[in-house]
């Protein structure tokens, strides 16, 4: 009788993979097996015995399976849980998602009604002008359809030219660090040489080297100088070198947060764009490469084309000048970089030279120019809408005109080289090329005084003269007391170049006041103290932006009429005063009727002035829908201080450590993730290996236990088998 009739498995008839019924099928028919084994099968009874030991080997393998299926099913439902709770927590996950997509979409909703509010608010002037003036640019970086305008947001709309005003940020460079031969590595050479060259003149034996007393001398010297004098040097030379990053990445950080913020449709810096006059030109450009390269990245110099007007020996009539066209919101006037000659950068009247200008020039424009910006041509008292069509129709030139003519306003900007104007001058001839180009201004290029169509910026380092306690730096100027010694010579090597001259002007805060009332006042602006003057003596429309004098001061230039006694040089009943510039209540900071000018000198934006910035606004105020409109510029300036450089250093350094902490404790954790998964995997392989051992265990056991029942029913079934033969035996006799 083949055993394959016995086991269904075999056959195919369960599967040995079939954990719920294959192992249960196992035990079911070798029990069902065993009940129906029966002597009188016409086996022998050695095979009745063989088969019974079979039988019983076959069950005690039926539960070991069992005892196996029973802990990988336990396993298995194990990881079937995990794997729920993972898919749980993904649900919720996902659900949280959900949830906060839901509020942040809320929020957005919410928004656009307050923001709705705000700008009726603003427009109503219920909020305080600064408040009011922070909303107005807030609202310019929310997004909102296309469709919406400034007019239906209730807003007004951002002043056609903006300004962002930067002085003095006095780039440092290696004029403050050591030459390079007093770097360490050449220090260190330079000791080893002595060394090397006292070893080599030594006459003493390579054992005894050192009792030579030269050798050891220079083995001494060059020892206390690195500890001394060379280490200590270049500790202090990487702090200034950090130092000299740090300054330049925290002006960038001005520049480039005040652009994005304010969104300026131009920008200027008023003079010491870098921090000597007396550095080299590879030192020179060197610093202009960090300006354009770091400080001001992504600014440019104002081209060469356009200030056409401050070349040397210039005539309009050679070359027409081009207006520049407003609005230029996004033009390329957004980068270029109106840059203004200061002391630092070319020297005052008594140092400076051609080769200084010229190479201020190649770096960062020409130190005198001019450009006139106009609106688009508007027919006066017409609506916005008859003022678009009468552009299409005809320009004419700005200027007062009657009614129902168009009129085409137009903006000013004088780049003046101040620094050459006083005297004594080293050179005649920059200082005539200057005032040159001064009366080609007030006689070619400026607008008739009483045109209130033209605004005039001019934009200049020096400050104007004023009396001693308005600002800061009051009058002051001091001369060189002897010619330059140290100068160079020229390409012969004969004739010596001086930088100066003795009784040349070395120093001064302010423009005398010569230079500032007939040249500056009465010329560039026209104004006056006589009644019977053009326009009364007000002169042009205008604004003056200087630097030089880094704590900042605001001031206005008035006439001044309570003169008593005139002066025998100066007999007119009036004379040119300046107090600071303060308005109370809105009202004029003047006495009525007097013509004044206002002019603000930027504080600097170094780190230790607070990083300061001025915001200028200009705009021409001819409201044609409402008929509000004065028909005239009108300015508004406000200072902005980015904080001073140690809240910046904080704030980097503090940066810099949450990353290196972060970063460290990813790595630690990875580390330790690997640790918590191998040991995951032991901890899973001895619990499977226990779980197997223990039913070995119990399978050895249980083994043991049913060959003791075989081989008792073994036993038995002898025992039965022999009384059966005995009896037919006795029975046959």
């Amino acid at each position: 009788m083949s055993a394959n009739n016995y086991f269904p498995h075999a056959k195919g008839d369960l599967s040995p993979f079939d954990v719920d019924s294959g192992f249960v099928g196992y035990n079911t028919s070798t029990k069902a097996w065993l009940a129906s084994l029966n002597p009188a099968t016409g086996n022998t009874d050695e095979d009745n015995a063989r088969l019974l030991t079979t039988a019983a080997y076959a069950h005690s393998f039926d539960e070991t399976d069992e005892n196996m299926a029973n802990g990988v099913r336990d396993l298995l439902v194990a990881v079937a849980g995990n794997a729920t709770t993972i898919a749980d927590n993904h649900t919720a996950i996902i659900d949280s998602m959900s949830q906060l997509k839901c509020l942040l979409e809320q929020a957005a909703d919410i928004l656009k009604d307050r923001v709705g509010e705000l700008m009726v608010i603003s427009a109503s002037s219920q909020l305080p002008p600064p408040f009011n003036a922070l909303l107005s640019t807030l609202l310019q970086h929310i997004p909102t359809t296309t469709t919406t305008t400034w007019k239906n947001r209730n807003e007004p709309e951002p002043a056609i030219f903006r300004l962002l005003v930067l002085a003095d940020p006095q780039l440092e460079g290696d004029s403050s660090l050591p030459f390079k031969e007093y770097e360490l590595v050449p220090r260190i050479k330079h000791h080893w040489t002595n060394v090397r060259s006292s070893i080599a003149a030594s006459p003493s034996s390579s054992v005894s080297i050192l009792s030579d007393p030269d050798v050891l001398s220079n083995v001494t010297t060059a020892l206390r100088e690195l500890l001394v004098d060379d280490i200590p040097r270049e500790f202090r030379s990487m702090r200034k070198r950090l130092d000299l990053l740090g300054n330049d990445c925290y002006l960038a950080h001005i520049y480039r947060t005040l652009r994005w913020w304010s969104r300026p449709t131009h920008a200027t810096v008023l003079g010491d764009l870098v921090g000597s006059q007396w550095v080299t030109d590879e030192e020179f450009y060197r610093r202009a490469s960090r300006f354009w390269g770091r400080v001001f990245k992504g600014g440019k110099r104002v081209e060469d084309e356009i200030t056409i007007t401050g070349a040397r020996g210039y005539k309009e009539q050679d070359q027409e000048v081009q207006l520049q066209d407003l609005p230029v919101g996004g033009s390329e006037w957004s980068r270029r970089i109106i840059n203004i000659a200061g002391n630092h950068d070319i020297g005052y009247a008594g140092d400076i030279s051609e080769a200084r200008i010229e190479r201020f020039e190649r770096a960062f424009g020409r130190a005198n120019w001019d450009v006139r910006f106009r609106l688009p041509p508007r027919r006066k008292g017409a609506t916005a809408v008859a003022a678009a069509a009468a552009a299409e129709e005809e320009e004419v030139k700005g200027g007062a005109g009657s009614e129902g003519t168009t009129i085409t306003p137009t903006l000013h900007i004088i780049n003046l080289n101040s620094l050459t104007l006083d005297t004594p001058a080293l050179s005649q001839e920059i200082q005539s090329a200057s005032y040159d180009y001064i009366n080609d201004i007030i006689s070619r290029r400026s607008y008739p005084v009483e045109d209130r169509m033209s605004f005039t910026l001019l934009l200049t380092h020096l400050p104007l003269h004023k009396s001693e306690g308005i600002c800061t730096d009051g009058p002051q100027f001091s001369f060189h007391e002897s010619d330059d010694e140290e100068g160079d010579t020229d390409e012969n090597g004969e004739n010596p170049i001086l930088r100066f001259r003795e009784g040349g002007l070395k120093d001064q805060n302010h423009l005398s006041q010569h230079v500032s009332t007939t040249g500056i006042l009465e010329g560039i602006f026209g104004m006056s103290g006589n009644d019977n003057a053009v326009a009364g003596g007000w002169g042009r429309n205008g604004l003056i932006l200087t630097g030089h004098d880094h704590t900042g001061c605001d001031v206005i230039h008035f006439v001044d009429r309570s003169v008593e006694e005139p002066d025998e040089a100066d007999p007119r009943p009036w004379k040119w005063d300046a107090k600071r510039y303060t308005t109370i209540n809105n009202q004029s900071p003047v006495i009525p009727d007097t013509p004044f000018i206002r002019e603000v000198t930027l504080r600097s934006m170094m780190g230790e002035y607070g990083g300061n910035a001025g915001l200028l606004s200009i705009w021409f105020d001819d409201d044609n829908d409402s008929g509000s409109g004065s028909g005239e510029w009108k300015y508004e300036i406000a200072m902005c201080r980015a904080g001073v450089q140690h809240i910046w250093w904080a704030v980097h350094v503090f940066s810099i450590v949450a990353l290196i902490v972060l970063v460290a404790w990813m790595i630690l954790a990875f580390v330790w993730g690997d640790i918590d998964i191998l040991t995951s995997k032991t901890k899973t392989k001895t619990l499977t290996g226990n779980i197997a051992n223990g039913a070995k265990k119990k399978n050895h056991h249980h083994h043991h236990q049913k060959k003791k029942q075989i081989h008792a029913q073994e036993s038995d079934a002898r025992k039965k088998i022999n009384k059966n033969r005995n009896n037919g035996r006795q029975n046959g006799n």
